[in-house]
């Protein structure tokens, strides 16, 4: 993604290999230097403290090999991290620093500076509250329908992934958080962007129904619509099913195509 100055450093590599070499220049000679005085030592021509000193020689030659080493390893790690690599494939959402600006890397009291936002947008989430009397008739894996505010014709299937466990406060309104992938995000779908989402509870195949305001509550917790027989309007009970915000389910008492009141007839008698 972006690529810190590393001139300093690449010196700094230069010397540190050649460094290497001489350190290996200097365990070649200690060690040939050892491997003879071996021979002499067991023909007994060379005293034990001499012998002792080449062994030193050689040993402390491979540790300033070794120490070599792990500076040059030191400096290459430096290298590697000049370069910023992301850490997934992605679309560059958002560059909030400019040429020039000093950034700070992460540290346990601070965040760092963010370089920038990537995100995979073929994986996108749905973050939204639901409220506390919905909350509990959802689950995780359950499908869900979304559709876009600017082109509602088109729909999306998700699953909800993330049910809060604690409620919150938003705009005023307490709620759980819910967030939902979408299985297959519309190309017209970005970041940021207004989506409706509807969490489908319950249906029903085959099913009567008839727009919730025509359902009225009779005597004795009663529902009723008026069913027009003739020209007179007939009072008569159902039974309510599924129901939602526009349309309810009608189990029992009413056929399909038959004509109902959209107000009670003692409303358009005021009216006449």
């Amino acid at each position: 993604m972006c690529e810190i100055d590393d001139t300093d450093l690449r010196n700094q590599k230069a010397s540190a290999q050649s460094q290497i070499e001489g350190q290996q220049l200097s365990v070649d000679r200690a060690q040939h230097n050892y491997d003879r005085g071996k021979e002499l030592f067991a023909a007994k021509l060379i005293t034990t403290e001499a012998f002792d000193n080449l062994v030193s020689d050689l040993a402390l030659a491979k540790n300033g090999y070794e120490r070599a080493e792990r500076a040059l390893q030191t400096i290459q790690d430096q290298i590697s991290k000049a370069r910023v690599i992301a850490p997934t494939a992605g679309t560059v959402l958002s560059v909030p620093v400019i040429e020039g600006l000093v950034v700070v890397a992460a540290a346990s009291v601070n965040s760092g500076t963010t370089l920038m936002t990537i995100a995979d947008l073929s994986k996108l989430l749905v973050d939204t509250n639901i409220n506390q009397v919905d909350i509990a008739r959802l689950q995780i894996r359950q499908a869900v329908k979304l559709t876009l505010e600017s082109a509602k014709e088109e729909s999306m299937d998700g699953r909800v992934t993330f049910i809060a466990p604690v409620a919150s406060i938003k705009n005023g309104v307490k709620g759980f958080q819910v967030q939902a992938a979408i299985v297959r995000p519309s190309p017209r779908l970005r970041p940021g962007m207004m989506v409706n989402l509807t969490v489908p509870v319950a249906h029903a195949d085959q099913a009567v129904s008839v727009p919730a305001s025509t359902i009225f509550r009779g005597t004795k917790e009663r529902r009723v619509v008026y069913v027009l027989e003739g020209n007179k309007p007939v009072e008569r009970e159902v039974v309510v099913g599924v129901a939602g915000l526009d349309y309810t389910e009608i189990k029992k008492g009413l056929k399909e195509g038959e004509k109902i009141l959209t107000v009670e007839p003692r409303v358009l008698e005021k009216k006449s």
